[in-house]
């Protein structure tokens, strides 16, 4: 029976299965290649609010606070394309991307009866041109459906350019990073999953051993990067992934392989 509406004293939080993106932010999120640029971004979230999920804007104010930076962002950690389930299996395969977003609150305008607005869903700071939060940047999980648990959890995409080339980051050991950009989608096969990076990632479709995330191979794209789902079929006999992409030019186009 309905009792009309009400709120909660708190918001609630499932307990299974364990988030797979970063909820909230901490000094723990912070870039650290180096002792440098650990430094530097230390110094630099000093003017800006950082808590858990559901931390609420603050208020920007002239040289002092600018306001919250939030994970996820406001394009949240998956948002499009959303994940893949194998129901055999009861498995999830979720693709994510880490990246904040600043939100603060400014003065109302004079008249409206509005105190204040959200200023900004962008603008978070970057240490040296590198991104404030450290890696991995683009993620695929798998969740055991039925135990509620993280089977793996991977890097999607390699360690973007102008991270390894740049200046303040030659002789270190830069992990494996994943890409600042949201998967075209996903696609389960019996043994594999089949990912691309989006229409900002590389020219490359990946497929992994769902059982493990490890990459079993990567098909180059004639062209540019992959722009919707990967879809398969079996036509004489022999199975053929498709997948929307964009040519050298820029124009959509579908490419197709014949899988051995």
């Amino acid at each position: 029976m309905c009792h009309g509406s009400g709120r909660r004293p708190r918001s609630l939080f499932p307990t299974k299965p364990p988030a797979f993106e970063r909820q909230g932010v901490s000094e723990d999120d912070l870039i650290d290649f180096t002792p440098e640029l650990r430094a530097e971004a230390l110094q630099i979230v000093e003017n800006f609010t950082l808590g858990p999920i559901y931390t609420p804007p603050t208020l920007q104010e002239p040289n002092g606070n600018r306001g919250t930076i939030a994970l996820p962002s406001a394009g949240g950690g998956v948002n499009w394309p959303g994940g893949a389930v194998d129901a055999d299996a009861g498995i999830l395969f979720v693709p994510s991307v880490t990246r904040p977003s600043l939100f603060g609150l400014i003065d109302g305008t004079e008249g409206t009866g509005v105190r204040y607005h959200i200023s900004s869903a962008s603008g978070v700071p970057t240490v040296r041109d590198l991104p404030l939060i450290k890696p991995p940047y683009g993620r695929i999980t798998a969740i055991d459906l039925t135990e509620g648990e993280i089977i793996w959890q991977i890097p999607h995409g390699e360690t973007p350019g102008y991270i390894q080339a740049h200046p303040d980051l030659q002789g270190v050991d830069i992990p494996k990073t994943g890409i600042l950009t949201q998967s075209s989608g996903l696609l389960v096969t019996s043994t594999l999953l089949f990912a691309g990076e989006g229409a900002r990632g590389a020219p490359v479709l990946r497929a992994y051993d769902k059982r493990t995330g490890e990459i079993v191979h990567e098909l180059q794209l004639p062209g540019g990067p992959t722009t919707g789902f990967p879809i398969t079929y079996m036509a004489n006999g022999q199975q053929h992934i498709v997948v929307a992409a964009l040519d050298e030019e820029r124009i959509a186009e579908l490419v197709a392989f014949t899988l051995p």
